[in-house]
């Protein structure tokens, strides 16, 4: 999601991008989430703070950042699941297939992204840069400009089949092998007698067919 979420969780597509965190906050000031939210917090922080003193913390968008980052890296599914399983709100992340907004995707301020990068890659070839490579945006790309490439190999994760994503719930996250994931990386070599790079992108492991 990130500290600027292009994607708000849980918003049907006809609706417009609402601050995700103001959302969680509200979520977080209702008593029986709060005990939870506040259980979950002192048992990953290892802390002893009160109710009211995670609370106050939360309130820091920043803060609630960094809080969300450390569940999901040192809890476990199912304890912060628990617990954002009763927010009663559009934006939760629930494994319920049955709630409407489980994880639907809102798509907010969308551009070509694949454009806006190679536009930016331009940018940086020059005389003396002959390859530009872009990463971690789940995009792969791969563009020629004269003798100079643009890349972009995109990312070492499994990804989800856009299509499929509005009715997608972390239930159908529980097992990866589900999903398909290409794995490329960037080959750059120097051809004797040659003034310039030669590179290719190269895949070096794929799976493309999946059930989701």
């Amino acid at each position: 999601m990130g500290t600027e979420p292009t994607a708000t969780l849980g918003v049907p597509a006809k609706d417009k991008p609402k601050d995700v965190f103001k959302q969680i906050q509200q979520c977080i000031a209702i008593d029986k989430i709060l005990e939870k939210i506040t259980s979950l917090y002192n048992e990953v922080l290892g802390t002893n703070k009160t109710e009211i003193e995670v609370k106050n913390e939360l309130n820091d968008d920043t803060k609630l950042f960094e809080f969300l980052n450390e569940i999901f890296v040192k809890s476990t599914p199912d304890k912060w699941l628990e617990v954002m399983n009763a927010w009663p709100t559009k934006t939760t992340l629930s494994v319920n297939p049955n709630r409407k907004y489980t994880l639907s995707i809102f798509k907010a301020g969308m551009t070509d992204i694949k454009d806006d990068l190679f536009n930016k890659a331009l940018g940086l070839l020059n005389d003396k840069v002959d390859i530009v490579v872009f990463g971690h945006t789940h995009q792969p790309d791969s563009r020629g400009y004269g003798n100079k490439k643009y890349f972009n190999p995109g990312s070492w994760t499994r990804y989800v089949n856009i299509e499929k994503m509005d009715s997608l719930t972390l239930a159908d996250l529980a097992n990866e092998d589900n999903f398909p994931y290409k794995l490329n990386y960037v080959k750059v070599w120097r051809k004797s007698g040659e003034n310039f790079l030669k590179s290719e992108m190269v895949t070096f492991e794929e799976l493309l067919s999946s059930p989701v």
